[in-house]
């Protein structure tokens, strides 16, 4: 095994998956699978930003010192973040209180507390970081030798119905990992005795937890050093990561990283079935590492395509050419209703397709007997039409969710309920008119998700940075600030919300907008339309009325008072301080 060769081979993979694996790696780096030095560079140049200001922006430091002293040391990631905050933020006092009234302890108070946020994060990482760990593994095994790759093979798990397998088998996994760490040296050798249990699990999902560790440990018998030596290798890449302030790790390092880990997982699986290792057998999956022949493939997919010519047409008008460059639907029109089902079959035909020229993988010749259907149920057709009320309805639903998620930050961050927004009622706008135009003007994108996650990228970054300018202009307030963030464009948008909004915008296109458009179908237009009218009177009101009194004040365009926090030796307190600039933040 060379490391030149490796990394070479990992290259080729990386040039023809490049937006596939930048995405996979980026939700990694967001969720805190994994890569957490992106975010920590990030994090960096805020840090550096408050300490070169004039007069001291000081508040992220607060915040990366108390996420510092979370139960589980130094961690990155969103959800993390949400965790450390409930611990030591004002929410978690008034927990606290509360507790330490019930038990008469603070030292009882103090370990309910920490076993509370423990409980809430073990759940995240059981369920969703580590089983995303094996699901993006399998997609990076997928890409070595195939020239198409979706990013919903990460849904492999689901398919094959494997994904409580999964988290039994990290589970234990993570525990193993955790006990050594308390050893001296004992984290670091196990850390590479263990590297290879993602990809065992995604090849074979079928392996017992102890029985993926154990071939994992053997397998790694010998090669530690080299995979150590592998990764000192990317040292260089790293340091340009961190004078990039994380664009280098994003869009380069990151992915280059993990496929060329897989193809030393390759050159290892290899050596281990030649030597005959024991349980090397049961990794049999042999269409990961070699294309199935032609005459196979054809026997295999010989079938026919179900879908049938187009039926809108040219010459029908408005309604098509809403339909066809929108995804507009006016009324219930049987055709484009049938078109909306056809188009199922035509995403399904077209995956079939690939796996039968051998582009992608075969399905139908894996291990595991996979749902072909699963996917692109009608309930989870991602690629349907909108009618008007529903896309009015969405429209206000993505209003509320963006409000209730906005008050949640301040009230788990901050302690306090802030009414966000210009307007008064429980409604932010920006979010319903990003939800509506990513799913209107980017219709054409869906089928090709890494393309749709960057145009969701970049029409989120203008309605944010428009929206912030006219409410500047007609109101002389600021609503948000991102000065001191990474990559912001005058305090208006900035690279890593942006980059947040177009995960959201990922979500709202193939699974909430799914969802909710059924959910309202379940209703007769009779109700769904007086509710949309009843919705737009009320809105239309608060509009008008915010126009000459909009909703200002404290946290909402002042930003003259924060919270600080600071450790003691039961449970964080929090303290305001006020400043006399307006628009900047100082700790004492």
């Amino acid at each position: 095994m060379k490391r030149a060769d490796l990394k070479k081979e990992g290259k080729n993979s990386l040039k023809k998956h490049y937006w596939v694996f930048v995405l996979l790696c980026l939700v990694a780096t967001f969720i805190g699978a994994e890569f957490q030095g992106t975010l920590s560079a990030v994090h960096s140049f805020r840090t550096l930003d408050a300490d070169l200001s004039a007069d001291g922006v000081k508040l992220f430091n607060g915040v990366l010192n108390q996420a510092a002293d979370s139960v589980f040391g130094r961690t990155n990631g969103v959800f993390a973040d949400a965790v450390n905050a409930y611990y030591s933020g004002s929410i978690g006092l008034t927990i606290a209180n509360v507790v330490e009234g019930l038990t008469n302890s603070a030292d009882a108070t103090h370990v309910i507390m920490i076993i509370g946020a423990a409980f809430i994060y073990l759940i995240f990482i059981f369920f969703v970081i580590q089983t995303f760990l094996v699901a993006s593994r399998r997609v990076f095994l997928e890409g070595r030798i195939y020239e198409k790759v979706s990013f919903y093979r990460l849904f492999y798990l689901f398919r094959i119905q494997k994904f409580m397998n999964i988290v039994k088998a990290m589970a234990v996994l993570f525990i193993f990992r955790f006990l050594w760490t308390l050893t001296i040296i004992g984290g670091f050798i196990k850390y590479y005795s263990y590297r290879l249990v993602p990809y065992l699990l995604a090849e074979n999902p079928d392996l017992k937890p102890l029985q993926a560790i154990t071939l994992s440990r053997r397998m790694m018998d010998g090669h530690k050093w080299e995979c150590f030596i592998l990764d000192l290798s990317f040292l260089g890449w790293g340091v340009l990561s961190l004078l990039s302030f994380g664009l280098v790790g994003i869009f380069y390092l990151n992915p280059y990283k993990q496929s060329t880990m897989c193809e030393f997982y390759v050159a290892i699986r290899e050596s281990a079935q030649e030597s005959k290792l024991v349980n090397a057998d049961t990794l049999k999956d042999i269409y990961l590492y070699q294309k199935a022949e032609a005459e196979l493939l054809n026997s295999v997919y010989e079938k026919k395509s179900k879908v049938s010519n187009p039926v809108i047409q040219e010459e029908d008008g408005i309604k098509a050419f809403l339909y066809r460059n929108f995804g507009i639907r006016i009324g219930n029109d049987p055709k484009i209703l049938e078109r909306d089902a056809q188009k199922v079959c035509e995403l399904e035909d077209l995956v079939i397709e690939a796996s039968g020229q051998g582009a992608s993988y075969p399905t139908r010749l894996g291990v595991f007997p996979e749902k072909e259907k699963h996917l692109w149920a009608e309930t989870h057709n991602y690629l349907r039409s909108y009618s008007i009320t529903s896309l009015i309805l969405i429209y206000f639903a993505m209003c509320m969710i963006g409000w209730v998620w906005e008050v949640t930050q301040f009230l788990i961050l901050d302690g306090t309920f802030i009414k966000r927004g210009v307007l008064h009622g429980p409604w932010l706008p920006i979010y319903g008119v990003g939800a509506v135009l990513i799913l209107t003007l980017l219709y054409r994108f869906r089928k090709t998700p890494t393309k749709n996650f960057w145009m969701i990228v970049l029409i989120c970054g203008l309605v944010e940075y428009y929206t912030s300018f006219f409410l500047q202009l007609f109101f002389n307030a600021e609503w948000w600030d991102y000065s001191g963030y990474f990559l912001n464009i005058n305090g208006r948008i900035c690279a890593e919300g942006s980059l947040v909004f177009g995960l959201g915008g990922m979500m709202i296109v193939y699974v909430l907008a799914p969802f909710l458009d059924t959910f309202f179908k379940k209703f007769s237009f009779k109700v769904t339309f007086p509710l949309c009218m009843v919705l737009i009177l009320l809105f239309s009101a608060d509009l008008v009325y915010s126009f000459g009194h909009p909703n200002t004040g404290k946290d909402i365009t002042d930003y003259s008072s924060r919270v600080i926090y600071e450790k003691s030796s039961q449970v964080a307190e929090k303290k305001y301080i006020k400043n006399d600039f307006p628009d900047h933040y100082q700790v004492t």
